[in-house]
């Protein structure tokens, strides 16, 4: 089958499953997909990224959503050569895209460079460290040169939209609301630059500080932030915002904290575009919260293939700790050992395994001596611990299904028409899309299987009835 007949295929099973037709984007006038392709883990290493933003966009959702700081830009780079791909197979397809990119953190490599000026005596003004790893910076200059970065990244000659990621760091730093507002109006300045040079169409912010009380020192006012915009531009083109919004956190639909509005209220009469975001994870009670529903798995079996894994891993470990007394640095049979029974939620050992142990055990690999003992030692150790770690995250995968099958029942038992849908995440998305204040969900697709997931949405259930379920839902969990 040709590309252009599996392009058809794919976008003929999604008008069968679920209409997505486009939607306003408040003021800016653009015309998006009600999903958004969120790229935040969408990198060359996960080795498919190129058919999951195909399939994608084949499949009808045609905005995207990316930043700078994703993989330290690796995943501008993946979209923008994935995208030149795409657009050389339909170039017909170009003027539907819709390209979001945010600005204001500073990590990786972007940095380092920042530092390395800094230790010269060149600090360049106007950017605030605000960890080891993490800095900030809206200065019309820097915002000049990271749009160009992003630009080149991206392989196009402007993107629609620019977001402004989190400033509400800012305020915490600066603890004065005018000399913020005044780091802000200079940012929003540049961008109205920018717009007329047609390197952007439209601004806006990124940031949960919509969301907190009127009283937090880190509290963003629409109203106020509108004004600002209108100080700078009565023809201004401030016409995005993005919060988190979810099953658990449905602050912006029912808390009044906008001058007794609620944030999509409030939003709603500036005509702004809403975008919301992590619509899969939840900071809910202390806890981390998935709506995401995993393969069914044999516990039983998981657990005695695990150990019998731990030991062989942890047999080869004593073989090199009395070979070679001066690698013990690769123990991770040991500690997983000592600490297995510590570990409970997947995604946060996940998180640690891809940016913890797997760099640090490919970086002690490389110490090892190169010879053919070595070698196929280092084959072995390798494939069972990487076996190891995933019989460990399909047992916690198995223990988040039990909490994703209590929310399933409640769902089920509240709505009769998502009783055809097995999957946690799509019963979710189906509520999400019910609401007309959502112009689109921002939902993190970094593997294929998550864009098949979504092709086989059900029937949207009435708004009426999601509300009910938004309103109570979070008190039985």
């Amino acid at each position: 089958m040709g590309s252009a007949a599996k392009k058809q295929e794919h976008l003929e099973v999604v008008e069968s499953k679920i209409h997505l037709e486009k939607r306003r984007l408040g003021r800016s006038e653009l015309q998006v997909s009600p999903l958004c392709f969120g790229s935040l883990r969408l990198t060359p290493e996960n080795g498919i990224y190129k058919e999951t933003l195909f399939n994608a966009l084949s499949s009808g959702i045609h905005f995207i959503d990316t930043s700078g700081v994703y993989g330290n830009g690796a995943s501008e780079i993946v979209i923008g050569e994935g995208l030149n791909e795409y657009f050389s197979l339909y170039p017909e397809e170009k003027k539907s895209i819709v390209l979001c990119t945010k600005m204001g953190l500073v990590q990786g490599a972007t940095l380092q460079e920042m530092q390395m000026r800094e230790q010269r005596g060149q600090k360049v003004p106007g950017s605030f460290q605000l960890s080891e790893r993490t800095s900030y910076c809206l200065t019309p200059e820097f915002i000049e040169s990271q749009l160009s970065l992003s630009l080149r990244r991206l392989q196009q000659d402007k993107v629609n939209i620019v977001l402004l990621q989190n400033p509400e760091h800012l305020m915490r730093i600066m603890k004065s609301k005018d000399n913020f507002l005044a780091y802000l109006k200079r940012a929003f300045e540049h961008l109205e630059v920018e717009v007329a040079r047609g390197r952007i169409e439209h601004y806006g912010i990124s940031s949960h500080a919509f969301l907190n009380k009127e009283i937090a020192s880190d509290f963003l006012d629409i109203d106020e932030i509108m004004s600002l915009a209108d100080s700078v531009s009565k023809k201004h083109h401030f016409s995005i915002v993005q919060v988190p919004f979810n099953l658990f956190e449905t602050e912006p639909l029912f808390q009044q904290n906008q001058h007794k509005k609620t944030f999509f209220h409030a939003a709603k009469l500036h005509d702004l575009g809403i975008l919301t975001c992590r619509p899969l994870t939840s900071h809910h009670r202390d806890k981390v919260h998935h709506f995401i529903t995993f393969p069914s798995q044999d516990e039983v079996s998981i657990k005695g293939r695990m150990h019998k894994n731990l030991m062989e891993v942890i047999e080869l470990e004593k073989e090199l700790f009395e070979k070679l007394p001066d690698h013990k640095e690769l123990k991770w049979g040991h500690l997983l050992r000592a600490n297995l029974n510590k570990i409970s939620d997947w995604w946060k050992w996940n998180m640690y395994l891809q940016k913890q142990i797997l760099p640090s055990l490919q970086e002690s690999i490389e110490k090892l001596p190169h010879s053919s003992e070595w070698n196929t030692w280092k084959v072995n150790y390798v494939n069972r611990l990487h076996s190891l770690f995933n019989l460990v995250t399909e047992s916690l995968q198995g223990i988040a299904n039990l909490r994703t099958n209590q929310i399933c029942i409640y769902l089920n038992e509240k709505c009769e028409s998502l009783r055809d849908e097995n999957k946690l995440s799509n019963k979710v998305t189906r509520l999400y899309l019910s609401l007309p204040e959502i112009h689109s969900i921002v939902i993190g697709l970094s593997h294929p299987k998550h864009v098949e997931d979504l092709l086989e949405l059900g029937s949207i259930p009435n708004t009426e009835t999601t509300m009910k379920i938004l309103k109570k839902v979070k008190m039985h969990f």
